[in-house]
């Protein structure tokens, strides 16, 4: 009995045992199964979960579904292994056609545009005017948000449908009752205005903190309505101080296409934080200028667009509307590393907080009213054409891999002030900086030494990228590189050569020998054989003096007027003495010749024009630097 009794048990504990190994396996290879579909699964599958989101956290690959709100406190960012194969997916998703209309192959048809007030229908009923614009475009709906300046958002409406060609019935005005604007809405046929506000704006609003908290809670309830109440899929979002280019509502239209493919374009921007005239890029072409787009870390506004999906998986989720944070602020940081939004090299918006600006101010190139006048915007109403773009350049991995060549094949100089002096050389310029994060107050120093904006939306530096900002300086192309930045190749900077301003043979001006950037201005206005200095006639601007001469004003190029030495070296049958021009005055932002032989140079080289006529209290004339076309 005994015996009987221990065969029983032991074949009970084998089976036990193989049960067990069982088990165990069964679980080993789920996840086997688990682990191999979530690293490398297929790109199909990835594409067609849309309601999903790949973030990479302590180096593990974690899937969460939208609907987790922890997620979007978790700040990991993307997995760019996992993003390019949501990005491949979505592309396969799309049939040929489809994918190279509004990605690779787009075409960007210019539409003709009502140049006076014959082809914008008005009709005069003797107590207002109602405008018909019959040759409006395609484009996403337009949410307006004005608060109390009825005239500014008269102006925007003007600006929408007589020069960007705007459909009214998809312009939405929201209005926190402050003014009446229910006359102007008439006038241009717009719906009535859309009062959300749980209140309306109040007279006294006094302190920073019930400004923020109300403009805080007037955008969120806004954005609700649009993306909730109405579900709409693209909204573009503009403030009532804005004035929009021609082809801006195109723009909007063509660039939004991008978000379909691409999950990290977060928005659309119609802003460039740095689009100082000074800061054309001399070696491109009007056309290039105009169809050459970034993407930043930084959260573009003055004029962006937003889809259903990034506010409501997004920014919806961190938003408290009781919050006094500012609103962009919150939109900021509802952007996970890795998310970027686009915005353009030359800007379809402009701010313009000044009324007398408009948009024909811009295209005529009336003297600039305030420092925002000193902005690029694309203002061609007369070059009606039709291009084709390949915006898959756009792309995250194809956008990274030309930004990676670009920096590869770049001179690496260690000082602006060797741009001046290597004017011959045809190669864009790499300088490396210190800085360790975006926050690195080295950044701050670079950012001073080039005159461009520096931090925005959660002290982000405007317009960098993973730690690379690609500006301009002195009409070339400059990348700045970041010591953190994922395109900081230190092996590959080994093996290529390096200018130091120090080591460049430069033969010095006596007096300025203890001034690098004043000796590099003047050794570049004296050798550089395609500039040519001279005062313009009295009441002329640059552009005009320059023109007359067959030559080309650039503002890249008067940047060498800025150094007081500099001019007075080359100008000393002219100029008896060089000083800065007052900060105040009218001369601050032109180079300018007086009667008493004194000249006067901008301190801040931002604010330079060629457009700008001196007026008749200035009793003197402009210095102009002029570009010999045939060189």
């Amino acid at each position: 009995m005994l015996n009987k009794l221990n065969y029983y048990n032991s074949n009970l504990l084998k089976h036990k045992t193989n049960k067990k190994k069982i088990i165990i396996t069964v679980c080993l290879l789920v996840a086997i199964y688990y682990f191999f579909f979530l690293k490398t699964g297929s790109s199909q599958e990835i594409g067609k979960n849309k309601d999903k989101i790949l973030f990479q956290d302590d180096e593990q690959i974690q899937l969460f579904t939208m609907d987790d709100k922890e997620l979007f406190s978790r700040k990991n960012g993307w997995n760019y292994d996992e993003l390019e194969n949501v990005i491949n997916a979505n592309i396969a998703d799309m049939n040929q056609y489809n994918y190279e209309e509004k990605v690779s192959k787009v075409v960007w048809l210019d539409h003709i545009r009502p140049v006076n007030e014959n082809l914008l229908r008005i009709k005069n009923n003797g107590k207002s005017k109602n405008f018909q614009n019959t040759n409006s475009i395609q484009h996403p709906d337009i949410a307006i948000i004005t608060s109390n300046k009825p005239e500014y958002l008269e102006r925007l409406l003007y600006n929408l449908l007589l020069v960007s060609n705007a459909n009214v019935q998809r312009i939405h005005v929201f209005h926190d009752g402050y003014s009446e604007i229910s006359d102007i809405l008439k006038k241009y046929g717009v719906n009535p205005e859309l009062h959300v506000s749980q209140y309306r704006h109040v007279a006294n609003l006094k302190t920073q903190e019930e400004k923020l908290y109300y403009m805080n809670s007037h955008y969120k309830e806004i954005f609700n309505y649009v993306f909730n109440n109405q579900s709409m899929d693209k909204v573009i979002f503009l403030e009532d101080d804005l004035i929009l280019s021609p082809d801006a509502l195109k723009y909007f239209d063509i660039l939004s296409n991008l978000m379909d493919v691409d999950p990290s374009i977060f928005c659309i921007s119609a802003w460039n934080d740095n689009a100082f005239k000074f800061q054309d890029d001399l070696m491109k072409t009007f056309q290039d200028s105009r169809f050459t787009f970034y993407r930043q870390d930084h959260f573009g506004g003055l004029g962006f667009l937003l889809s259903h999906q990034i506010y409501t998986e997004r920014i919806e989720p961190i938003w408290d509307k009781i919050s006094t944070e500012p609103w962009d602020t919150i939109i900021q940081s509802a952007m996970s590393p890795g998310d970027q939004c686009i915005y353009p090299e030359m800007p379809r918006s402009q701010h313009a907080p000044n009324i007398k600006r408009n948009y024909t101010s811009v295209l005529d190139h009336q003297n600039e009213v305030d420092h925002w006048g000193f902005y690029k915007m694309y203002s061609d109403y007369e070059n009606i054409a039709s291009n084709v773009l390949d915006l898959s350049n756009l792309l995250y991995h194809k956008y990274d891999a030309r930004l990676r060549s670009k920096i590869q094949n770049a001179t690496e100089i260690d000082s602006f002030t060797a741009i001046p002096v290597l004017f011959s050389s045809t190669n864009d310029f790499v300088i490396y900086t210190k800085a360790i994060s975006n926050s690195d107050s080295r950044w701050d120093k670079v950012i001073n030494d080039l005159g461009i904006v520096g931090r925005g939306n959660g002290n982000i530096v405007r317009g960098i990228y993973k730690g690379v900002v690609e500006t301009t300086y002195m009409g070339r192309n400059v990348v700045l590189v970041g010591e953190y930045s994922v395109f900081n190749n230190q092996t590959l900077r080994k093996t290529k050569p390096k200018f130091a301003v120090k080591d460049i043979p430069m033969p010095a001006a006596e007096s300025l020998s203890g001034d690098p950037l004043s000796n590099a201005f003047y050794y570049r206005l004296k050798n550089d054989a395609a500039l040519d200095l001279s005062i313009a006639h009295r009441g002329k601007s640059c552009e005009e003096h320059c023109t007359d001469k067959k030559q080309l004003c650039k503002e890249a190029d008067m940047v060498l007027l800025t150094q007081p030495n500099a001019v007075l070296l080359m100008m000393e049958d002219q100029c008896e003495s060089t000083e800065f021009s007052d900060s105040s005055s009218e001369s601050s932002y032109l180079p300018f010749h007086m009667n008493d032989d004194t000249c006067l140079i901008p301190n801040d080289f931002r604010y330079l024009t060629c457009t700008y006529k001196p007026s008749a209290q200035l009793f003197g004339s402009r210095i102009c630097l002029c570009r010999k076309i045939s060189l």
